[in-house]
């Protein structure tokens, strides 16, 4: 990594413990997250550079896949990008495959039809290591409810598209 943060230095024409300075600042102000410990780029949200659940397609005349952090931010990446998407995720009870496809702003497929989305609301430490967990979808209510008996916090359930209002709330503006 030390390699990257040179990269980012010799583009800005830094030192690299100015670098490294900065990071640390982004990441204790929750901007970014760092791997414990290093000054690697584990996450910049709503990005993950590790495999997480939620991986989007952004179709924007490219297609590039992206790991999303969490279920909000996964919805949220087509308003970011004001590009179609889509997004191929896991019901974080079963194990089922969860499709949802975003046309113009529009979510035009959700399989299976019953799928909402957990918004944990309970955050300890930096929102990648404790919201960004408890964001996730889930093939049904009912999973929901087996998810809960071994998991414990404090949320609500909304529908996919109730959690596309927050995600877009959130992301729309972010690049502009």
């Amino acid at each position: 990594m030390a390699s990257s943060i040179k990269k980012i230095g010799d583009a800005l024409g830094m030192k690299t413990a100015d670098v490294e300075k900065i990071l640390e600042k982004l990441n204790k102000n929750d901007i970014i997250y760092l791997r414990p410990g290093t000054h690697e780029i584990s996450g910049a949200y709503p990005f993950s550079n590790e495999k997480t659940l939620h991986v989007v397609t952004i179709k924007d005349g490219y297609e590039r896949k992206v790991n999303a952090m969490c279920a909000i931010d996964a919805l949220g990446v087509p308003f970011m990008f004001d590009a179609d998407t889509n997004i191929d995720s896991s019901c974080a009870h079963c194990g089922k495959d969860i499709h949802v496809e975003i046309k113009n702003g529009r979510i035009v497929v959700q399989n299976p039809k019953n799928a909402v989305v957990w918004v944990g609301t309970n955050r300890c430490g930096p929102a990648a290591t404790s919201i960004c967990t408890t964001l996730l979808f889930m093939c049904s209510k009912n999973h929901v409810d087996k998810w809960r008996k071994d998991n414990t916090g404090e949320g609500m359930i909304l529908s996919v598209p109730e959690a596309q209002v927050v995600g877009k709330s959130i992301f729309e503006d972010f690049l502009k």
